[in-house]
Parts: structure tokens; C-alpha cells; sequence
């Protein structure tokens, strides 16, 4: 480790490729002393190299001493690392890092130290939290809207004393006509002259005038001109009949005429409060940095969401799209792109009204978009897209960082190995068949690094075809003549790589002894090495049909070779059981937490 950190001391590719990441990298000893600290580090934690170097890495960071102690412990026996981790900072404030560690490890599997790299996530959990509230309250805000409806608008009526004195007035000039009608002639048909009067009234003053104007009009023409108010003649029925048709007719005339004011009245205020409300969703939608984004759903013949149509686009997310209004109409299956997934969410949302969320890359701008799917209305749906390419850029710096890591200790590893069999050569056979054993447990390890290298994963590997390649591998250095072969029977299985590399030694080991002892010349045989998926985790099992376990050191339960593989077998939580007919059979029972 020393040698490490002397080089990277003074300079160099690895001093140079360290110190101008901009993920902090910090590097410690196997006693957790920091021996490396770089510029970003500084940035992100406050404390300078000079500051940290020669400290306990877990010297300032009681507040979670305990979670940070288990995962460094995790990481020590072998494990790599990655995930969200709180740290302290030097002014005393939390950080939310994203950290990812790996153990760095000498001859003979020894721990050197552990690297980490990290960078801030506190930015981003504030914008994704934000960016939630702010999808909900858009959709609230489109809701209202786009689900508005015509709604009749209560109104004020002023009961002045000028509607009164209008209403009077109303009613006086109607009285005047009926008399000067009655003087000319005798049969004027009773209440005639107020029905214009009722009419007026209820214009200007609504129904509580119109209704006192159709009591008093009956009042003034029954005492005035059909029976006067000293008369004690009654009126007959005719007059009754009159009073009671002119009180029906005037008392609907009243109503009808409410009716339609109050109409339209509403429709003026409903459109007023339309256009207001249109005013401030466009400049809400017209300003928004976020790109947003209005969609009708499409359904086929038995329910499901077939496709869906753009009804509106923010000029914001034209842009981060590189389109123009001519998208504003167009489909999700007008995209030459399969969108299965995409369409699926947009279906579940509709249905369930529960808002969902994902990443996307756009191939056509190579932007980032985080994008929150709100239901509307039940036929409608909004997109909010967030651009967070900075983000995934800084996540895939760190991956090609952690990469880069990865190949060197690979290419390290394999010159170790080299090494080895260079030394294997001029060595006694005791010790040259030591060696070799050797090589071939620092190459089972250098090909899980490359298998993380070349994966989907950078913590996990795929076991089945890592099996593959360390079997190829070890055929291909032990097996020199047709007598014997390795056959490989191995499922696809992502496991995490400190399950890997210790499963992948036990092989190393246990098919080492097989090719030595199983089948002595001239007997013929096959080695095989089975991985599989059963209930409640995975099987491996490497056997032979040999003449069994021998008497000699390296499958004594005491000797070095068995003591390795049970405790390579206890570090991984597995099960070993060995059975002798006919051969030799190892099988290793893993549990489901082996996977990742």
C-alpha cells in the first residue's frame, strides 16, 4: 500500500487521472488511516489533505459511526460497496453522498486498504422532492383548468331606493293608462295596463321588485277600478277569476324573467372568470422552466391504453424535445422508438390515479429527462419533464472512474500472476506446485475484475458466465492430455462480487485437487461443475467419479486446502457437504441473499 501512495505522491498518470476527477477519492490503509485526499474531497467535505491525511477515516463521524462501521467492515472482508451514505462535514452539517468503495488488496488476498469515491447527492434529493410537490400542484392547477364548467354566478341584487322609486314610477304610469283607458271605455279588460309595469320591474330590479310590482298592481286595479275601496259591492266571480289569472300570469312572467337575467348574468361572469383563469395557466405554462406536456389517451377495443395524442406542449419542453408546434397533435406511436414501457405507466396512472415516475434518455438530443406522469381527468394525463442530464453525467464519470479501477486491478493482478509462474520456473517442485496454485487463485480473482469490467453491474457479476470463463481458464492450465475433462453445466445468476470471488477460489480449489487426485494416469474421467437456481437460493457443486478422496494433505479436513475452501464457504453464509459415491462430490448450498 505504501508503494501505492508513494506514487500517487509524486505525481504521475495516477496522481493526474485522481486529482482532477471531480468525485472526491479517498484512500486508507489497512488500520483505516487515511494515506490519500484529493482536491474534490476538499470541496466536498471541508477539510483540506493536509487536515486528513494520518487520520482514522471514522475519526469525525460519530453522528454515524455505527452504519459507517458496518459498511467498512462489509467492504474490508471484500466486498465492494456503493449507495446513498450520510457524512459529516467540517462545519458540522450533514452531506448526503453518493459513495462507492472497494477493498484494496495485496498478495495472497491481503487487505491493503479501501478506496472511495463520492460526490454530493444533497442537490439533488432537494430538486427530486421539489419536483414531485411541484407535478402534483401542476396537475391540481391543469384540473382546475380543464375540468371547469359553466357555473351560474350568484349576484347581488342592490335594492335601492332608486329600483323602488323606478318601480313606482313603473307602476304609476301603468295606473294613469288604465284609467285614461277606462275612460274612454267601459269593458277594459282588468290588470292589461300592468303587465308591461311587472315586466319593467322585473328588468331592473329582479324578483323581489317584480314581485312587489305584481302586488301592488293588483291592490291599485282591484280598489281603484273594479271595486273601489268604500264600495261594499262585491266584485263577482268574474273579478275573482281576473285577480287570480293576473297573479299566475304575472307571477311567471316574474320567473321567467329572473331566469334569464340570472343566465345571463352567469355566462358573463363564468366567461370573465374563464378568461382570467386561461390568462394565468398559459403564463404559468408559457414561464415554467420544466417541460410539460397535456396528452389524450387513446383506448382500444377491450380498455387498455393504446396510444395517446399531444393536446399541448410548453415551449420549455419543445425545446428540451428539439421540436416545434408541429408536435402538438402528433402521437406516442408516431415515434420510431418502442414505448411499451412508457405506454404501460401512462395506462396504470390513468387507471389507478397514483402519480409514477422514471428516467429517460432521448437518443435524438442525448439529454436526461426525469419525467412524473399525473393523471387529469379520467381520459387525460400530464407529463412533467425534468432535465437531469448533469446528474447522470456525473453518475457515469464515477462508473467509467470505478471502471477504469477495476481494469487496473485486473492488469495488476495478472502481472502478479506472471510474476509467479516466472518464479514457478526456476523453483523446486514442491514449492513450483505452491506457485501455480497461487496463480491460478489470483487469476480466479483478476477474472471477477473483469468480468465488472466488461458488465451491465459494476457490483455484481454474472456467475454462470464468470464460471464459464474461470473453468476455460483452468482447463486450459492444468489439463494437458484427453484423459481427463471439464465439463460446465451454469445458470445465469447475478451475484454480488464478494459472494463471486470467494465461490470462485472454492472452484478454483476444488477442480485443482480433482485434476491431481481423481483420475491417475491411466484412468480417464470427467470433472464436472454444476451452478443452479433452487428454492431458497443456489446449488454449486463440482464433482468427479473418480477413485475418491485420498489420504493425503490436501483433503485432510485439517489441511490447507480444506481449511481454505470452508472458510471461503462460511465468509459467503453457504453450506458444504461432501459425499464419496462414487468419487468425490463438493456441493455448496448459497442462500437468496447471495444475489444481487
Amino acid at each position: 500500500m505504501s508503494v501505492v501512495v508513494g506514487k500517487l505522491s509524486t505525481g504521475g498518470f495516477q496522481s493526474a487521472l485522481l486529482d482532477a476527477a471531480d468525485q472526491a477519492v479517498i484512500i486508507t490503509d489497512a488500520q483505516r488511516t487515511i494515506v490519500y485526499w484529493n482536491a474534490a474531497a476538499e470541496r466536498l467535505y471541508g477539510w483540506t489533505a493536509e487536515e486528513r491525511l494520518g487520520r482514522n477515516l471514522l475519526g469525525d463521524t460519530a453522528a454515524v459511526a455505527g452504519p459507517a462501521t458496518e459498511v467498512l467492515a462489509g467492504v474490508e472482508r471484500g466486498g465492494a460497496w456503493a449507495g446513498e451514505f450520510p457524512v459529516p462535514h467540517k462545519d458540522g452539517d450533514i452531506v448526503p453522498a453518493f459513495i462507492t468503495m472497494a477493498p484494496l488488496q495485496g498478495r495472497g488476498g491481503r487487505l491493503d486498504g479501501v478506496l472511495g469515491i463520492s460526490f454530493d447527492r444533497s442537490k439533488d434529493q432537494a430538486t427530486h422532492a421539489g419536483r414531485a410537490a411541484l407535478a402534483a400542484s401542476l396537475a391540481r392547477r391543469v384540473v382546475e383548468a380543464h375540468a371547469r364548467r359553466l357555473r351560474p354566478a350568484g349576484v347581488s341584487l342592490a335594492r335601492t331606493a332608486r329600483d323602488g322609486v323606478v318601480m313606482l314610477a313603473v307602476v304609476a304610469a301603468a295606473t294613469l293608462v288604465r284609467a285614461a283607458l277606462g275612460a274612454l271605455a267601459t269593458d277594459v279588460a282588468p290588470f292589461g295596463a300592468y303587465y308591461l309595469a311587472v315586466l319593467a320591474a322585473a328588468l331592473l330590479g329582479g324578483w323581489r321588485l317584480g314581485a312587489v310590482a305584481v302586488v301592488l298592481a293588483a291592490v291599485v286595479d282591484r280598489y281603484l277600478f273594479i271595486v273601489p275601496l268604500h264600495s261594499l259591492v262585491s266584485p263577482g266571480p268574474a273579478g275573482a277569476v281576473g285577480l287570480l289569472v293576473f297573479l299566475v300570469a304575472a307571477t311567471g312572467m316574474v320567473v321567467g324573467v329572473e331566469y334569464t337575467r340570472r343566465l345571463v348574468i352567469g355566462l358573463q361572469s363564468s366567461r370573465h372568470d374563464l378568461a382570467e383563469r386561461t390568462v394565468n395557466y398559459d403564463s404559468l405554462f408559457g414561464a415554467m422552466s420544466e417541460g410539460f406536456a397535456l396528452c389524450e389517451a387513446i383506448w382500444d377495443k377491450d380498455g387498455r391504453l393504446s396510444d395517446y395524442t399531444v393536446s399541448e406542449l410548453n415551449p420549455a419542453l419543445a425545446r428540451m424535445l428539439g421540436v416545434g408546434a408541429e408536435a402538438i397533435g402528433s402521437k406516442l406511436s408516431d415515434t420510431s422508438d418502442d414505448r411499451a414501457a412508457w405506454l404501460s405507466i401512462c395506462d396504470r396512472v390513468l387507471k389507478t390515479g397514483t402519480p409514477e415516475s422514471f428516467e429517460f434518455h432521448n437518443p435524438a438530443t442525448g439529454r436526461w429527462h426525469e419525467i412524473h406522469i399525473n393523471r387529469v381527468t379520467e381520459s387525460r394525463i400530464g407529463q412533467l419533464f425534468f432535465d437531469i442530464t448533469e446528474r447522470k453525467t456525473a453518475e457515469i464519470r464515477q462508473g467509467e472512474l470505478f471502471d477504469e479501477l477495476n481494469h487496473r486491478v485486473k492488469n495488476n493482478l495478472m502481472m502478479v500472476a506472471g510474476l509467479l509462474q516466472m518464479q514457478a520456473r526456476s523453483a523446486t517442485p514442491e514449492a513450483r506446485e505452491q506457485l501455480l496454485k497461487a496463480v491460478d487463485r489470483v487469476q480466479s480473482i483478476a477474472q471477477v475484475h473483469g468480468a465488472l469490467y466488461h458488465g451491465s453491474q459494476r457490483h455484481a457479476v454474472d456467475f454462470g458466465a464468470y464460471l464459464q470463463d474461470l473453468c476455460a481458464s483452468l482447463s486450459q492450465s492444468l489439463i494437458s492430455d484427453d484423459r481427463v475433462t471439464l465439463e460446465v453445466e451454469a445458470e445465469p445468476a447475478m451475484l454480488s462480487v464478494d459472494t463471486a470471488i470467494p465461490l470462485g477460489m472454492v472452484v478454483n480449489e476444488l477442480v485443482t485437487n480433482a485434476v491431481k487426485y481423481a483420475y491417475p494416469e491411466p484412468a480417464t474421467g470427467v470433472i464436472t461443475v454444476r451452478f443452479g437456481r433452487q428454492e431458497g437460493g443456489f446449488v454449486l457443486t463440482v464433482g468427479d467419479s473418480g477413485q475418491g478422496l485420498p489420504g493425503n494433505i490436501e483433503s485432510r479436513p485439517g489441511s490447507l486446502g480444506m481449511k481454505l475452501i470452508n472458510s471461503l464457504v462460511a465468509q459467503v453464509g453457504g453450506g458444504l457437504s461432501v459425499s464419496h459415491h462414487p468419487g468425490a462430490t463438493f456441493e455448496i448450498m448459497l442462500p437468496d441473499a447471495a444475489s444481487n
